[in-house]
């Protein structure tokens, strides 16, 4: 809520791209509940979609039915802040009608709004947005939003996405991922050769935002023992990297969103995985000696540019340790 505040009280509101899928519906059903409901600022946020498939806006695969269902339909968001794709058009007419309400919701002389947030799934194929394995790479002369075409788990091929350079202009990207068949393409994301082709979720690096990743333990199996390779591969010093229990992702998020990020905070969320949490002004890691109490090697020293987070998973006993 304080991001939201914050962006509100900067700039008069908050932009946010939401994603599609199972992850992001729990998150949705969370923000549509007591407290957020009454205590977020709804009529100065902005919502947009990262992608959208070519499916009318009642179907069951439409991204935009589901938010509208598990969320906008529970809130007091005026009809003029939802911009969707408009699924049920001709691919190339919705994506032309998408740029046009990206370049009407931007600042003047711009081509799309700089997003507060935006949030990304990640396919098993390695796919985000509508990003798909073999999809041209991004030049600067892209249009912001696109038609293309991907078969995926046989839903429906034509879609509308959101191209890199719109979505690394964001201030904050959060990959939510769950689920041990995205364990593979997690850890050639983060750990494996670069191959922005072959793994599109490598496009994903905002220049001057953060760069958040939500793994639960089943979706970061396949991570090295040690995170410091993972910490390199997803940007270093401005990023994030999260393994929780599936079952409490969902309130990691929640604390994530409700807790202010200054100073030194630490929590034990409940369940078996143990997870510790370390909220400071840029923690990075170093090549000092491990921290005893840490399962995975880590060690940090601190930096006061930017903020960034580290958070440390591991059946290890609950206590407090400087970083």
């Amino acid at each position: 809520m304080r991001a939201v505040s914050q962006a509100v009280n900067t700039r008069g509101y908050f932009t946010v791209a939401l994603a599609g899928g199972g992850t992001p519906q729990a998150l949705y059903e969370l923000l549509a509940r007591p407290p957020y409901r009454e205590k977020l600022p709804w009529p100065q946020m902005r919502f947009f979609w990262g992608d959208e498939r070519c499916v009318p806006p009642d179907h069951p695969q439409s991204n935009y039915g589901q938010a509208r269902r598990a969320l906008l339909d529970q809130v007091p968001a005026p009809a003029e802040n939802i911009h969707r794709v408009r699924g049920e058009w001709e691919p190339s007419a919705a994506a032309e009608d998408y740029v046009r309400q990206l370049r009407e919701s931007a600042n003047p002389g711009e081509a799309w709004p700089r997003f507060d947030w935006v949030f990304l799934g990640l396919g098993a194929d390695g796919h985000t947005a509508s990003l798909f394995p073999g999809s041209p790479l991004p030049t600067a002369s892209d249009a912001p939003a696109l038609a293309v075409t991907a078969d995926y788990e046989g839903r429906p091929a034509q879609r509308v996405t959101l191209t890199p350079q719109v979505l690394n202009a964001a201030r904050v990207v959060a990959f939510l991922v769950t689920g041990r068949n995205k364990a593979d393409a997690v850890a050639a994301t983060l750990t494996g050769p670069r191959d922005p082709r072959r793994w599109p979720a490598q496009r994903i690096n905002p220049g001057v935002g953060e760069l958040l990743w939500w793994l639960d333990q089943a979706a970061a199996a396949a991570l090295p023992a040690n995170p410091r390779k993972a910490w390199d591969g997803i940007g270093g010093f401005n990023s994030l990297l999260m393994m929780a229990d599936s079952n409490d992702l969902l309130p990691q998020i929640q604390t994530n969103f409700a807790q202010a990020p200054h100073g030194l905070r630490w929590q034990r969320e409940s369940g078996p995985s143990g997870v510790i949490s370390a909220t400071a002004p840029r923690v990075a890691l170093s090549s000092t000696p491990a921290h005893p109490r840490c399962p995975w090697g880590m060690a940090s020293s601190p930096c006061h540019s930017q903020r960034s987070s580290v958070f440390c998973c591991g059946p290890v006993e609950w206590q407090q340790f400087q970083m």
